[in-house]
């Protein structure tokens, strides 16, 4: 995908399975297979990074992602939490790394678990480029410092 495609990161309320993860990449793949704006296919792609993360991104120096197109996502993310009794939209679940092992904690039950320098995922991120280097940052600079 071209560096600049613009992303959303989707991230679950649990570590899915590999089972789990196998279906979900093959149910995103064929929805990008099929994912269009205003009848023009989209130059896209959806991953599933650390069997927690949901990674939808799109190439819009070919076709901007409409509202409906967005729409159509947001609905396909929405069938996945069905099939797999899952929630990609906790936004006040944190995930970060302790000892090379993501972990998942709710913002308001840190109870010291993280400290300033603790690596978080910082979901708002917008582009693919980010993926590589602000991804994976320390906690005092994204709005998780509010909960230290």
């Amino acid at each position: 995908m071209n560096p600049n495609s613009r992303i959303w990161i989707y991230q679950a309320n649990r570590i899915l399975n590999d089972q789990e993860a196998t279906q979900i990449n093959e149910l995103a793949s064929q929805f990008v297979a099929t994912w269009n704006s205003h009848g023009a296919q989209l130059v896209a792609d959806i991953e599933l990074l650390n069997n927690l993360h949901l990674v939808v991104s799109v190439d819009e120096s070919h076709k901007d992602a409409s509202g409906c197109s967005i729409d159509s996502s947001v609905r396909f993310v929405k069938a996945l939490e069905e099939q797999f009794n899952l929630d990609f939209f906790d936004r006040m679940l944190i995930a970060y790394k302790d000892m090379d092992v993501v972990k998942l904690v709710k913002a308001n039950q840190l109870n010291g678990q993280l400290n300033g320098e603790s690596l978080v995922f910082n979901n708002l991120i917008e582009k693919r480029a980010q993926l590589e280097n602000d991804w994976l940052v320390p906690a005092k600079n994204t709005w998780i410092a509010n909960f230290l």
